[in-house]
C-alpha cells in the first residue's frame, strides 16, 4: 500500500492500486478464490494502515467490482484479462478524470473570488491550479484541518502555483464566512447513496455554516469514490476509532479524548457536486 501512496494518489487510489498487484499475482483459478484472497488482503490493509473511511470504502468498491466483472458469462480466465487491463490503465485515468471535473467549475471562480478549502484533496487542487492556469484571479482560505494538519501541505503546494493563500485555525471560519469568503470547495472520502458526502472532520459543521450565510458549499468528488452507503447521521459511519490522537498535555488522565477522523454531510447542504460524470446536484446521485 505504501509504495502506491504517492503526491498525485489519493489514499482510494492507493488502494486500488495494491489490491491490483494481489489481483495480478493471484493464481486463485475461481471467482470464489478470488473474492478470499481479496477479502483477506483488505482485512490486512485496514490493520496495517488504520481502517480510515477512505481505505474501507476503497476496498468494498474494489472487491465489489471485480466481483461484477468476473460474475459473467465470459469466463473465468477471458473476464481475467479484461479486468486486469482495465485497472492496468487505471493510473493514468486519474490524471485526466481531475482535469475533466476542472473544466466543470471553470466558469463557477470569478475574478477576485475567496474560496474557502478544508482538508488536502488532489481534486480540490486540480480546479485552483486550472483557474490559476486561466490566468482567473483570486485567493484561498486555507483551515488548519486538524487532526493531521492537512492545511498545512494545502498551503505549501498552493504555494508552489503562486496563489494567494490566507491560513486560519478550524474555530475561526464562521468568522471568516461571514463576510470574507464567496464559496466553499471540498474533496470528499466517499460519496454516499442520497448525495451526501463523508470528508475529513470539520467538513460538516463548515457546510452548516456555510449553508446559514447563504455560501454555496462545492464538493469535487471522482466518479469512483461514490458509493452505495446510506448513512442517516454522524452514527451511521463506521466506527474508525481514535487514531493520531490529539496533543493531550495538560489534561487529566481521567479526561476522554474523542478524535474522531471522518464526519458525514447531508446532501441538503451541499449546493453541487462537480465529478467526471458532469455538475451533479445532490438529488442526482440518488438517481
Amino acid at each position: 500500500f505504501r509504495q502506491f501512496t504517492d503526491p498525485d494518489s489519493n489514499a482510494a487510489e492507493a488502494v486500488f492500486q495494491a489490491l491490483t498487484e494481489v489481483f495480478k499475482q493471484s493464481e486463485a483459478t475461481t471467482t470464489m478464490q478470488v473474492k478470499e484472497e481479496l477479502e483477506e488482503a483488505a482485512e490486512l490493509l485496514k490493520t496495517e494502515n488504520g481502517s480510515t473511511v477512505a481505505i474501507t470504502s476503497g476496498c468494498d468498491l474494489f472487491v465489489g467490482h471485480v466481483m461484477n466483472v468476473l460474475n459473467t458469462d465470459e469466463g473465468f480466465s477471458s473476464s481475467k484479462r479484461k479486468l486486469l487491463d482495465r485497472l492496468e490503465r487505471f493510473k493514468k485515468m486519474t490524471v485526466i478524470i481531475r482535469l475533466e471535473i476542472a473544466n466543470h467549475t471553470e466558469r463557477f471562480i470569478t475574478d477576485d473570488s475567496t474560496i474557502l478549502v478544508h482538508g488536502f484533496s488532489r481534486v480540490v487542487l486540480a480546479i485552483l491550479r486550472n483557474a490559476a492556469k486561466k490566468n482567473k484571479r483570486f485567493k484561498v482560505i486555507v483551515t488548519e484541518s486538524r487532526r493531521d494538519q492537512a492545511g498545512v501541505r494545502m498551503v505549501k503546494e498552493l504555494d508552489d502555483m503562486g496563489i494567494p493563500t490566507i491560513f486560519i485555525t478550524d474555530c475561526a471560519v464562521a468568522h471568516y464566512l461571514a463576510q470574507e469568503v464567496d464559496m466553499v470547495f471540498v474533496g470528499a472520502e466517499m460519496v454516499v447513496e442520497n448525495g451526501g458526502i463523508v470528508n475529513k472532520i470539520g467538513t460538516y459543521q463548515i457546510a452548516i455554516i456555510a449553508h446559514s450565510f447563504n455560501k454555496p458549499f462545492y464538493v469535487a468528488a471522482e466518479s469512483y469514490i461514490f458509493t452505495r452507503v446510506y448513512p442517516l447521521n454522524q452514527q451511521d459511519l463506521p466506527d474508525m476509532g481514535t487514531q493520531a490522537p490529539l496533543a493531550t498535555d495538560n489534561l487529566p488522565a481521567s479526561t476522554e479524548v474523542w478524535n474522531s477522523s471522518s464526519d458525514y454531510t447531508p446532501p441538503q447542504y451541499i449546493r453541487l457536486l462537480f465529478t467526471d460524470q458532469g455538475v451533479l446536484t445532490p438529488s442526482a446521485v440518488s438517481d
